[in-house]
């Protein structure tokens, strides 16, 4: 049985733009700027979300708890949510100065009759990884595909 797949995302910031930041990946990315998750027959992944320079003195929170915020995005809805964490997207761990955070995508086995699930989540950042200031929350749309083949 094989291990979860690595995927790695950068993430650039650019304030005044809409919107304001920019993931950079080699997983394919759909029309609509979402990230697609296809395991090519690992179980799941673990997604390493990192911060570029550009993000300056933001950095993810201490506790990779507040670092994100994850949901099914249901017919019609395309927006990400502000709390809550998806039981198959969830934060790990938080390494590298607080400048990466690693999640696990499960990409378990489809719904009956869904070729894909989309979810929203957010990502926070913070010039205080302690928690105790403002948080920038960054929200992009991914699509898990072809679901889970082993256990983790």
């Amino acid at each position: 049985m094989s291990d979860p797949k690595d995927a790695y995302v950068t993430i650039s910031y650019s304030p005044g733009q809409d919107p304001p930041f920019q993931l950079n990946t080699g997983l394919p990315v759909g029309r609509d700027g979402e990230i697609i998750f296809k395991n090519d027959g690992h179980p799941g992944f673990w997604v390493h979300y990192t911060l570029d320079d550009s993000f300056g003195d933001y950095v993810f929170p201490n506790d990779e708890q507040q670092a994100l915020c994850s949901a099914v995005i249901e017919d019609g809805q395309n927006s990400c949510p502000d709390e809550g964490v998806w039981g198959e997207f969830y934060p790990h761990r938080v390494k590298d100065r607080n400048r990466t955070l690693v999640v696990r995508n499960i990409n378990g086995k489809l719904p009956k009759g869904k070729d894909e699930v989309r979810f929203g989540y957010t990502l926070y950042v913070t010039e205080n990884p302690n928690g105790d200031g403002d948080f920038l929350g960054l929200d992009p749309i991914g699509s898990n595909q072809n679901g889970n083949t082993g256990k983790f």
